[in-house]
């Protein structure tokens, strides 16, 4: 379901689901570095205590009249300082083109894995603070994308972005896994394509956690909704 008919073309709303006063902190000065296009502007909502990643998202969108918006985690810091720029630029000249990820795969796996994909898309720059390291994983393998831009079937939920808002399934996924995959086959359902950029460098650092609560649980309620859709 589309809603927010009614949007601000000029406006760029950053939706932070956060849990860590540090982390979230850290999160905004990256985010406060990045260049904003002339006569636009942007604004930061905070979510705080959401019982779900889907419900925190939803309840920020409803109240943004942004027509982009850019979702993360407080635990991802850009580093791409032209990110408004180059999303800009995706969105503008193609749009079929609904919601841009950094990192997926071009299909699903029958486990819906995303990856475990044989095809996988993005870079992304990995921070591992228990041995304070940095490592890059670049998906693609060094494949070079010939396009400004891969349609793929799924992205990773550390960074999201999107040109149209589209309600999060809240009703079905309602703990932290498996709202990005969802997310995606929603945007696909409405026609919509999904897209990981041709990106020279990273655009982001994820400071890496492993929560694997209820993970089991979203994937077979993942299957049971979409698996029709993805053939399975």
């Amino acid at each position: 379901m589309v809603i927010n008919q009614y949007v601000n073309e000029k406006k760029i709303s950053f939706i932070v689901c956060t849990n860590d006063e540090r982390k979230y902190s850290k999160c905004l000065q990256y985010i406060r570095k990045i260049y904003l296009p002339k006569n636009y502007e942007w604004e930061i909502i905070p979510v705080h205590g959401a019982s779900s990643i889907a419900s925190g998202y939803n309840s920020a969108m409803k109240i943004s009249d942004a027509k982009y918006k850019v979702y993360l985690h407080n635990d991802v810091y850009i580093i791409n300082h032209n990110m408004i720029y180059d999303m800009l630029r995706l969105f503008k000249f193609h749009s079929k083109l609904g919601l841009i990820g950094v990192a997926g795969t071009k299909l699903l796996p029958t486990n819906c894995v995303w990856g475990a994909g044989a095809d996988k898309y993005g870079k992304v720059y990995h921070y591992l603070p228990d041995e304070d390291k940095v490592l890059f994983t670049d998906f693609t393998n060094n494949v070079k994308m010939a396009g400004a831009y891969e349609s793929v079937e799924a992205v990773d939920g550390i960074l999201m972005m999107t040109q149209y808002d589209v309600l999060w399934r809240e009703d079905i996924f309602k703990g932290w896994h498996y709202y990005d995959l969802s997310q995606c086959m929603e945007f696909i359902k409405l026609g919509y394509e999904i897209g990981i950029p041709n990106m020279g460098e990273p655009w982001c650092i994820h400071e890496s956690g492993i929560n694997l609560a209820g993970y089991k649980d979203a994937q077979k309620i993942f299957i049971k909704e979409y698996g029709k859709l993805l053939g399975l």
